[in-house]
């Protein structure tokens, strides 16, 4: 699921990361991994953070997430 590049200002067309996470659910998906996140600095977050709030979610919600080395 797409989880980067957010801004309360591009709220209609880029989810915020907890929204991710629960579109994975909505779908009914068993694994799911955090993608567009990292390809080039257009927001104003850190840039892990949408990972890291991507992941909590998902922990909260008991998604299976691979483990990242």
């Amino acid at each position: 699921m797409e989880c980067g590049q957010y801004n309360t200002l591009w709220h209609t067309i880029h989810m915020f990361p907890e929204e991710s996470a629960q579109a994975a659910l909505d779908a009914g998906v068993k694994r799911i991994m955090a993608v567009h996140w990292a390809g080039f600095a257009l927001a104003h977050h850190h840039w892990i953070e949408p990972t890291r709030r991507f992941t909590e979610e998902a922990r909260k919600q008991t998604c299976s997430i691979p483990h990242l080395k």
